[in-house]
């Protein structure tokens, strides 16, 4: 069990804030993803889902789930990335 918060939040994510976390990293912060990651992202991402391999899990592990989670502008709260408010936060703050 990890005890990295960003980790832990990006597992609490129900499936689509983690699809949208994995769009955003592929699309749009692709100078901070390598190949490797991009390949895992991208096989991720695809309709079949084909499983992971060993060395792909280990990348999406260690390399692309600390990255999935982002904390809110202004507050503590996880949100996924690319997401810059948490739901109350977008509503007080707009």
């Amino acid at each position: 069990m990890t005890t990295d918060p960003f980790v832990q939040a990006a597992r609490n994510f129900v499936d689509s804030q983690r699809v949208q976390a994995m769009e955003e990293l592929l699309q749009y912060e692709s100078d901070m993803v390598d190949d490797r990651c991009a390949g895992v992202l991208r096989q991720l991402l695809h309709p079949d889902q084909k499983p992971l391999t060993p060395n792909q899990q280990y990348i999406y592990d260690a390399l692309i789930e600390p990255r999935l989670a982002e904390k809110c502008s202004n507050c503590t709260t996880f949100v996924p990335a690319g997401v810059d408010n948490c739901q109350n936060c977008d509503i007080r703050y707009g």
